[in-house]
């Protein structure tokens, strides 16, 4: 199951912009509409055919939502990957756990997971790079974000 959006307005943000994809060319599978009951809840969307300029490949989307893409080879997807302005997380799905981590190495975000998506506990590090932002939280990278250190140094006068 899945739950509401945070706000009436992200869910309806949400909708409207895959309703404008849909407008722009992209293939709607499945979701993507308000469901009728109490609270912001949305269908989950599955989209294809989105253009890599659209508004839904260049913008974070906050809500229940999945483009899949086609790219040529292993090379193209890296570097769609690596074109956006954004990242927070990525995922590489793959049999070859070996090759998955020297792809994983090859893209360009905070965190990204073999195998894995959406993962996060208290003991890994937590945070993403352009404009998913700077830094990490959580574990000892985290600990730093909450300190001020201070120096204290001094030099004997003769």
């Amino acid at each position: 199951q899945m739950g509401p959006l945070s706000s009436e307005s992200a869910r309806d943000d949400a909708v409207e912009r895959i309703e404008q994809a849909v407008k722009d060319g992209a293939t709607l599978h499945v979701g993507g509409k308000k469901l009728d009951r109490p609270g912001w809840f949305m269908s989950p969307a599955l989209l294809t055919d989105v253009d890599f300029d659209d508004d839904l490949s260049c913008n974070e989307l906050f809500g229940p939502a999945l483009v899949v893409y086609k790219v040529k080879d292993e090379a193209a997807a890296i570097k769609f990957a690596n074109a956006s302005e954004y990242g927070l997380q990525a995922s590489v799905w793959t049999a070859d756990m070996d090759h998955g981590l020297e792809v994983a190495d090859q893209i360009e975000a905070g965190m990204v997971l073999v195998n894995e998506h959406v993962v996060t506990q208290a003991d890994l590090p937590f945070g993403g790079i352009n404009k998913s932002g700077y830094g990490r939280e959580l574990t000892q990278w985290g600990l730093l974000e909450f300190t001020n250190e201070k120096l204290i140094r001094g030099t004997k006068l003769s």
